[in-house]
């Protein structure tokens, strides 16, 4: 089937396609109209990303993965890949529960259409309230926690987060199944994406032009999706950007490492001298930070103080990876790591 490339960009783009489509159905049922629409409106990275780019995204790096990356020989890489997933799924499930603005009205289960209504409604009060400044964005977020958590009946902590996957089943609504779904999907994407990189590098690989430009493009058009997801988290923190959990940072560190890795197969040599030049530079820059004003490293201090346990190995595992790959033309790595011993790389 990888010989056909328009039926793998279709079956590629179609799945991706159809969850989005998914999600905006489940919004559409879950809120009334116009409600319904003005939620999407603010979600572009669901009603804008999901449904237009990301399709193409997926589609086009479906038709840039090689048939040989099937090869049984590969069987210890496709083990690291799993491991790598696996990590994934950790830090959505754990770290993306766990921080983050309270959930939205459409989020959460009701007895009944009305107490949803009145959700909603709180909701739209609250940010009003912060338009006018007439209500400080934290004193939204806990107005709105309070009048939602008085609905259906639940502690106001309870709107924050759900406390694991019996609670997610038992008090989530259609919506909050369709954004996880959709996460889930979008997170074995990108790991798969970072780790094809990977894979072209450390087992030389021929890349043609024409798939390193389909690789590009596709790079370029998933990292559209980090500013539509800022945008989505500050609406709903009710204009202001909240504690949003780590995820979102080991997505960008995972995309910086991944456009390395796309530098590294169009540029190999360069490259390498720009890399060091601009890690002199920015060591140079920090040691002189932190002897006069060391309280900007206040901020990096907070981060690492609440980052979950998950977070800090994916993004130690993808800077391991990504220097490995750096450093592989002047180290077999494809005979011990990937089982390699024939494959070459179109300099």
């Amino acid at each position: 089937m990888l010989h056909n490339p328009r039926k793998v960009f279709a079956i590629g783009a179609g799945i991706t396609f159809g969850l989005g489509l998914g999600y905006v159905l489940a919004v559409m049922v879950t809120a009334p109209y116009p409600e319904s629409v003005r939620i999407l409106i603010n979600q572009p990275n669901y009603s804008l990303f999901y449904l237009i780019i990301f399709p193409w995204a997926v589609g086009l790096f479906a038709v840039s993965i090689k048939p040989e990356v099937f090869d049984r020989k590969y069987i210890i890489g496709h083990i690291s890949l799993a491991v790598i997933l696996v990590l994934t799924l950790l830090i959505i499930h754990v770290d993306s529960q766990d921080k983050g603005p309270p959930h939205a009205p459409i989020q959460l289960r009701y007895a009944t259409p009305n107490a949803l209504q009145q959700a909603m409604d709180c909701a739209a009060t609250q940010r009003k309230n912060v338009l006018d400044k007439t209500t400080a964005p934290t004193v939204a977020l806990s107005e709105y926690t309070r009048c939602v958590a008085k609905n259906p009946g639940i502690d106001e902590g309870d709107v924050q987060r759900f406390h694991g996957v019996v609670d997610f089943l038992a008090r989530g609504s259609l919506v909050a199944y369709a954004d996880y779904i959709c996460s889930l999907f979008s997170g074995i994407v990108v790991i798969s994406y970072f780790w094809y990189l990977l894979f072209l590098r450390f087992t030389r690989q021929t890349v043609s032009p024409a798939m390193k430009d389909r690789l590009l493009l596709a790079y370029l058009l998933f990292v559209i999706w980090i500013p539509m997801r800022v945008y989505s988290l500050w609406y709903q923190g009710f204009y202001s950007i909240p504690d949003a959990g780590h995820s979102l940072l080991a997505v960008c560190f995972v995309a910086a490492s991944s456009l390395v890795l796309l530098l590294l197969l169009f540029r190999p040599g360069p490259l390498m001298v720009m890399v060091a030049i601009a890690e002199s530079i920015l060591s140079f820059a920090v040691g002189i930070i932190g002897m006069t004003s060391p309280e900007y490293f206040r901020l990096l201090s907070e981060t690492f103080d609440e980052m979950s346990l998950y977070s800090f190995l994916g993004m130690e595992l993808a800077a391991a990876l990504t220097l490995m790959a750096a450093v592989s033309p002047y180290f077999n790595f494809s005979g011990t790591f990937f089982g390699n011993r024939t494959t070459t790389q179109n300099q």
